[in-house]
């Protein structure tokens, strides 16, 4: 389905997802201009999809300001916590940045009570990995004794804007807790199946405030997201219609109401394609970029 009223949003984007498997380690020996080929595939490919904002894994802290205005798309960049402190200053600018907590179980407390000021000072939100799968939150639990949930508020990780990427092991007593503070939820629902992480109850989700993101998907395709978390809620409670269908276009967000139950089912199983000038072109310059690196490989 072409259709220019979409107005997504891509709540994180793993740019070396694109890469084949064998390219992925040298990754950090590549030179900026290759780098930003890169980029500029991906961000290219994410406004074929129909985003107009993306979030994106920026390990290399490029400055995608450019990328921003030649697609018209914000961008927002995506900093591993353990980076933050190298970081260049022009990446604070704008409310252009998010840091990220990939490992939590591994952090330390004096490097989490850093980041928690770190962000603070310069009122940055955090995107937390977390209860994407059980044995994150039990090494999470063992080595604090407390539930994760906690962990989180008592080294003051929730006392800012706060985005908890995965959630598909949260319960009622954890989200309770989250409502007292400013947490959103980012979900990641075809990722976490090849991973075989587990699956999202989105009824425990419907009336908060949720995002979905295509994380290590080469497909950019939110409503094929939106759809497989539909289905897997559906079969989780063994109920059709367990969550009212445009609970699930409400999260895209879509740009339109729909009161027919199954034109939302047909715009969820359909694909937004939007024109990008020159596309085939940076296409083009990436496979020739994949095409220098195999011959070095």
């Amino acid at each position: 389905m072409t259709d220019m009223r979409s107005n997504f949003r891509n709540c994180f984007c793993n740019p070396f997802s694109f890469l084949p498997l064998e390219q992925r380690e040298n990754v950090g020996l590549w030179d900026k201009r290759d780098l930003e080929s890169l980029y500029e595939f991906v961000i290219a490919k994410n406004c074929q999809g129909g985003i107009k904002e993306l979030w994106i894994l920026n390990d290399f802290m490029l400055d995608l300001s450019k990328f921003a205005t030649k697609y018209d798309i914000k961008i927002k960049s995506i900093i591993k916590a353990e980076k933050v402190f190298s970081m260049p200053s022009s990446l604070l600018v704008d409310d252009g940045l998010l840091v990220f907590l990939d490992k939590l179980e591994d952090m330390n407390e004096n490097f989490l009570s850093e980041i928690v000021n770190f962000s603070s000072k310069f009122d940055l939100p955090l995107i937390i990995n977390f209860g994407q799968n059980l044995q994150m939150l039990g090494l999470i639990e063992n080595r604090y004794c407390k539930s994760p949930e906690r962990v989180l508020e008592d080294f003051g990780l929730l006392d800012r804007k706060c985005f908890l990427l995965g959630c598909n092991y949260l319960d009622k007593d954890a989200l309770s807790l989250f409502d007292n503070y400013d947490v959103e939820y980012i979900f990641s629902p075809i990722t976490d199946a090849e991973k075989g992480a587990g699956f999202i109850n989105f009824k425990l989700y419907e009336s908060r405030i949720c995002h979905l993101a295509s994380c290590d998907e080469r497909d950019i395709d939110l409503q094929k997201q939106a759809d497989f978390l539909r289905l897997c809620t559906n079969n989780l409670l063994s109920l059709q219609n367990a969550v009212a269908v445009q609970k699930y276009l409400n999260i895209l967000p879509f740009a339109c109401d729909v009161e027919d139950e199954q034109t939302a089912i047909k715009i969820l199983k359909s694909k937004t394609t939007c024109h990008v000038e020159n596309f085939e072109k940076t296409e083009q310059n990436y496979h020739k970029l994949l095409a220098r690196k195999d011959e070095i490989i």
